[in-house]
């Protein structure tokens, strides 16, 4: 049997959070984070993917280097567990087959149901972090117990769906793009702020999101612009800015093209609706 070096150089930390409804937190997360909900309910966005409900009873992946921002709706009581290294403890703890190839999830959020071996364990890491008793050995040690718990508390597939953002350079790369891409214009700008050419940028990028960048980013910004006109009460002439077009005439016609109907039109279907 091969026993995992306990004196190596993987940086563990653990630390229990607690939040008020209604308060905001962004969190930028420099080691991969696994989030347990012990209460409450919170809601998750990252960049301007769909927000994600999460609430007690579930576990969370951030990998590292990820902006996003939790908005809380009941009073919130989670356990974050910090791992510096989360592919070598995978690697040793986990099945060599987990990460399969998986549909690309563009959220990059899949949360488990955490099952009754996990409570326990977290009431066994309340007790220790309440009573001080936390060293680096023992941490190291319950971060092991929970891998080897996990490993037999969920199928391959879903711990492939719920790791694979560490696991694999597509999830990396489709973080790259999901945390950036609204800080440019044009696809090229995109390429170049990633250091690939843009050749193979763009060949990176059909794999990843099956399609060309080119048009993934208009989808994106079709969306976006509906979701502002028909969500918000923003000025139709600040949208327009915000957007890089010209003036209300070249919007109007984006949203005729794209929507049927003109920025009024769409901002008056959502009075409509209200008013039902």
């Amino acid at each position: 049997m091969t026993l995992f070096d306990l004196s190596g150089k993987i940086y563990f930390g653990a630390r229990f959070l607690s939040l008020d409804a209604d308060q905001e937190k962004k969190v930028l997360t420099s080691q991969s984070d696994i989030i347990f909900i012990l209460e409450g309910e919170a809601i998750l966005s990252f960049s301007d993917n769909d927000p994600k409900t999460i609430h007690e009873g579930h576990m969370l992946f951030l990998p590292p280097g990820i902006d996003c921002h939790f908005s809380i709706k009941k009073h919130i009581h989670v356990l974050v567990l910090e791992i510096g290294d989360l592919a070598a403890v995978c690697y040793h703890f986990l099945p060599t087959d987990m990460i399969p190839s998986i549909p690309l999830n563009e959220s990059l959020f899949y949360t488990l149901d955490l099952k009754i071996q996990l409570y326990r364990w977290l009431v066994n890491m309340k007790d220790y972090l309440q009573d001080g008793r936390f060293d680096d050995t023992l941490i190291s040690i319950k971060t092991f117990e929970l891998f080897y718990l996990i490993k037999h508390c969920y199928s391959i597939e879903e711990l492939g769906k719920f790791f694979a953002p560490a696991m694999q350079d597509e999830y990396k790369f489709a973080l790259f793009i999901l945390s950036h891409y609204g800080s440019v214009k044009t696809a090229e700008e995109l390429a170049h702020l990633s250091n690939y050419s843009f050749s193979a940028f763009e060949k990176q990028f059909r794999k990843v999101f099956g399609m060309a960048p080119y048009r993934w980013m208009l989808q994106r910004k079709i969306r976006k612009v509906y979701r502002e006109i028909y969500e918000t009460s923003i000025p139709l002439k600040v949208i327009a800015d915000e957007f890089g077009f010209s003036g209300l005439s070249q919007l109007s016609d984006f949203c005729r093209k794209h929507f049927g109907l003109s920025p009024v039109a769409i901002r008056n279907k959502r009075k409509n609706n209200e008013e039902l």
